[in-house]
């Protein structure tokens, strides 16, 4: 081995060592820190990334810990003190604050609008200011970019028309075993969802059926990649933070691979045609997805 390899592996477990220092602390001191004013809810493969990005840009947003601590989903088993941890000290929002200035803080988590159980628990947590972000995306293009990920992480082997005809079997009873606890089910739920993740209209009836809608702002992530400058305004006023022309609106993550077949595109866009004129009449707003982008 390398003294250049060796100098390399030491750094990273030197990293390792003050993350896990680092949160430990926070654990200790978790309840007196806040709880989150946003939450980003998702949906995966729509931009969440990007945006995330960009509100840390603005000096009133006080970041997590780290983005996507899937507490109400995947992690929560670990108890709200962890999740707390992730937050920032009461006294540094106070100080922060005590010029009259608003400072906020929360979260981004990509499968929060997915998961069946995460609008629950979250209305469990009594959180009675948090409000909702979403990002959603053409369904079609949506699906075949969370295809195109799988594929390069490994955990895909079939082509896509293949993944999308195979998912009902692939998924089958899959939120009733998820709500279960199936571990393997959450998996295989997160991994191969392409048609599932773009049923919008059946995951935000979940929280609207729990939280008012005036607490929710929904983008379409068609908007922040050709705007991203007048969706942040956006963002920025429904925090209550003041607006800011940021340094750069860098698209993250923008993907490169080649079209899918037109045939399964084709029938994935009709696929979603009755379940987007329902988004559409549950949100008074038509995202015009009527073919891939």
């Amino acid at each position: 081995m390398t003294v250049k390899k060796t100098k390399k592996g030491f750094e990273l477990v030197k990293t390792k060592v003050l993350l896990y220092v680092q949160f430990q602390y926070r654990l200790l001191t978790s309840a007196s820190r806040v709880t989150p004013d946003f939450m980003v809810l998702g949906g995966q493969k729509c931009g969440t990334t990007s945006l995330h990005r960009y509100m840390k840009q603005h000096p009133n947003v006080l970041p997590p810990y780290k983005k996507d601590s899937s507490f109400f989903d995947a992690n929560y088993f670990r108890g709200f003190s962890w999740y707390r941890a992730y937050f920032p000290l009461q006294t540094k929002i106070e100080k922060l604050q005590s010029n009259g200035e608003h400072f906020v803080t929360g979260e981004v988590t990509t499968s929060y609008i997915h998961h069946p159980l995460t609008p629950q628990r979250v209305f469990d947590a009594n959180l009675p200011e948090v409000k909702f972000i979403a990002l959603l995306r053409n369904p079609v293009d949506r699906a075949y970019s969370h295809y195109q990920h799988m594929v390069r992480t490994k955990r895909e082997t079939l082509s896509f028309r293949e993944a999308i005809e195979k998912e009902d079997e692939r998924l089958y009873d899959i939120e009733n075993r998820v709500r279960a606890g199936d571990d393997e089910a959450l998996k295989l739920f997160r991994n191969f969802s392409y048609k599932n993740r773009g049923r919008y209209v059946e995951q935000l009836s979940r929280w609207f059926a729990l939280f008012p809608k005036e607490r929710f702002l929904i983008l379409k992530s068609e908007d922040l990649f050709q705007q991203p400058e007048q969706v942040c305004d956006q963002v920025f006023e429904f925090l209550g933070i003041p607006p800011r022309k940021l340094a750069q609106y860098k698209n993250v993550n923008p993907g490169g691979y080649a079209s899918a077949e037109a045939e399964t595109l084709q029938a994935l866009a009709e696929y979603f045609k009755p379940y987007n004129q329902q988004l559409a009449d549950l949100l008074g707003h038509d995202f015009g997805w009527d073919s891939p982008q």
